[in-house]
């Protein structure tokens, strides 16, 4: 979490347009005996930096991969 605070969030700020919406999204969820934070940790951390919505990915699997995706778009067009 400390890349997205300290590196992402301020280049997205400052490159961005800031009324964009922006999902906060975590990968690798099919490797669940290396997780880093837990789902609450996440989307604790999701509604702190205001972004629209939390969810959890694996490229591995193709888990939620479309779906955030979709999601994305769905907020932006709304």
């Amino acid at each position: 979490l400390h890349d997205i605070e300290s590196k992402w969030l301020p280049d997205l700020k400052k490159f961005g347009n800031e009324k964009a919406p922006y999902l906060l999204i975590g990968n690798k969820n099919d490797l669940e005996e290396m997780r880093a934070i837990s789902i609450e940790e996440g989307q604790d951390f999701s509604d702190k930096v205001k972004a629209v919505e939390f969810m959890e990915t694996s490229a591995k699997s193709g888990k939620n991969v479309e779906k955030a995706f979709k999601n994305l778009l769905l907020h932006i067009i709304s």
